[in-house]
């Protein structure tokens, strides 16, 4: 039996009563729309740091922004992870900055999530690791190992699950522009700790 063509007289009486239907119900579903819950550690946008005391842990979520910690304070990734900035401090590299530079380092500890399932190369975390600078500059970590206390430069290693490293995380900063946060970057900070200034 062939279906009823839309320009079938029954069915053009019935178009406008199915419009409107489809109408009322597009309306409705707007206007009911729930708001989208935030995840428990979204990759929050900075904003100004709450003038609430932190935790010893603290877990950023999309209300309290991008949270400022001071140093020695453990936070927990977007990925559950466990991050603490232990100090900040000018590097005792032997070999030359790059020029208008000192070399400096953060005292860094990171603990692998325990549902991470597969091993993570230590690269990987140091690309995820930053310093601002005050004129607001990103500056990443050196690459290279100039020591075994850097460890995240140590190619070829990796972690796993449950697994902390901890080790200097060094950084070129220019000599007229200090730093005054480092941390978890991507694209915008999910972390970041103060570095006192002088």
């Amino acid at each position: 039996m062939p279906l009823p063509s839309l320009y079938h007289p029954a069915m053009r009486a019935r178009r406008p009563f199915a419009l409107a239907t489809v109408l009322s119900l597009v309306i409705a579903s707007c206007g009911n729309q729930a708001s989208p819950v935030a995840p428990s550690h979204p990759d929050a946008t900075p904003t100004a740091a709450p003038s609430a005391a932190f935790s010893p842990s603290i877990a950023p979520t999309e209300s309290a922004g991008t949270p400022i910690l001071q140093l020695g304070v453990q936070a927990v990734t977007p990925r559950q992870s466990l991050l603490t900035v232990f100090g900040w401090k000018p590097s005792g590299r032997s070999s030359a900055p790059p020029s208008g530079a000192m070399w400096y380092e953060a005292d860094v500890e990171f603990c692998l999530a325990p549902q991470i399932q597969s091993a993570v190369p230590v690269e990987t975390i140091r690309d995820e690791l930053a310093a601002e600078l005050v004129s607001g500059t990103i500056v990443t970590p050196d690459v290279f190992a100039r020591s075994p206390a850097e460890v995240f430069s140590d190619t070829g290693r990796q972690i796993v699950a449950e697994e902390c490293l901890r080790g200097a995380l060094p950084f070129a900063i220019p000599t007229d522009d200090p730093a005054r946060y480092v941390g978890l970057f991507r694209a915008v900070w999910m972390l970041r700790w103060a570095i006192p200034s002088g």
